[in-house]
């Protein structure tokens, strides 16, 4: 199984040492969250992430096709491409925080595949193209074209199911010999030990609040949502703050789960979006899931009161555990 890491860069210092340590970590793909509104300049991010890996894959993870002209977009990954050469990669969505903070909203599906086409036609057609989507019609329409489309439905099975059937639709009706690469995109902490672990599921709290929003919020049909937890989600949402956007600790957004459906939601988004234990655990449950689901790889969000430590904790514990699961099953 591929891992790839989600970060949201406060500052360029910490985007070059986390991808530093990431490297070391023996880490395959590292993402800049481009959302400039609370974060860093995501192609400033990833060229100083680029400068300081050897061997990772590095690129957006993800850029949006509103806040930014599709010629701006080329020309910051064609100089992504000239230090990092084809460790690049695109990774694009339709756009949540970048343009609901600044009062814009997400691109259209073919709007979307239009400014692909455009970045690659001046970025160079080896830049590797990852496409997240969150239902059947963006899932379709990615596999069209994408090397690799991220399937943002957490692990439902039901969900996946019907994700991977689309993703096979549209590879099909584009004339493709077989669909692109199939990734799930998770929440991921870690906890040094079992004592840490509910310390490290209230860390993150509001970016599953964040997550589950994204992947929920438009509609819950084909999204295997039980139908008794639909109302109390949709109260969540309508609470929710873009400020408190992937805020570790406490926040808005941790506030509004905790109380949220008598109990039960929080267990509920948990389970389907997030990886949260000691790192020999996380690396049982992803391989878990990889059986089960076949999926080329997992993106993992790394939103955290100390994100160093964390990404250390994959490098020491979690990889090696998850290689050796994976060579115990060959």
């Amino acid at each position: 199984m591929q891992l790839g890491l989600c970060v949201l860069p406060p500052d360029l210092g910490a985007a070059a040492e986390l991808a530093a340590t990431a490297d070391r970590a023996g880490l395959g793909w590292f993402g800049m969250c481009d959302s400039p509104y609370l974060y860093v300049d995501v192609h400033q991010a990833m060229l100083r992430a680029a400068q300081s890996s050897r061997r990772m894959r590095v690129g957006s993870f993800v850029t949006n096709p509103v806040t930014r002209h599709w010629s701006v977009q080329a020309a910051g990954f064609r100089g992504l491409q000239e230090e990092a050469g084809a460790r690049a990669f695109l990774g694009i969505g339709p756009g949540d925080s970048a343009v609901h903070s600044v009062g814009l909203k997400p691109a259209r599906i073919a709007a979307l595949a239009e400014y692909v086409e455009r970045v690659r036609a001046h970025a160079g057609d080896e830049l590797e193209v990852m496409v997240a989507a969150g239902g059947p019609k963006g899932v379709a329409a990615a596999a069209a074209y994408a090397d690799h489309v991220v399937l943002g439905q957490g692990v439902a099975p039901e969900a996946l199911e019907l994700l991977r059937a689309a993703a096979v639709e549209g590879a099909e009706r584009a004339g493709r010999s077989a669909p692109p690469r199939l990734w799930l995109f998770l929440i991921l902490q870690l906890a040094e030990d079992a004592d840490g672990v509910e310390a490290a599921r209230a860390d993150v709290r509001s970016p599953v609040v964040s997550y589950s929003r994204q992947a929920l919020d438009h509609t819950f049909d084909g999204k295997a949502v039980p139908e008794h937890l639909q109302a109390p989600l949709r109260e969540l949402y309508t609470g929710f703050s873009f400020e408190d956007y992937s805020r570790a600790g406490a926040s808005a957004n941790a506030r509004l789960l905790a109380s949220a459906g008598d109990g039960e939601i929080e267990p509920f988004l948990f389970d389907r979006f997030a990886v949260v234990d000691t790192p020999e655990r996380v690396a049982e449950r992803l391989h878990e899931i990889e059986l089960a689901s076949g999926v080329a790889g997992v993106f993992m969000s790394i939103v955290s009161s100390d994100p160093k430590r964390l990404v250390e904790l994959l490098g020491e514990r979690l990889i090696p555990r998850l290689t050796e699961l994976e060579a115990e099953a060959r």
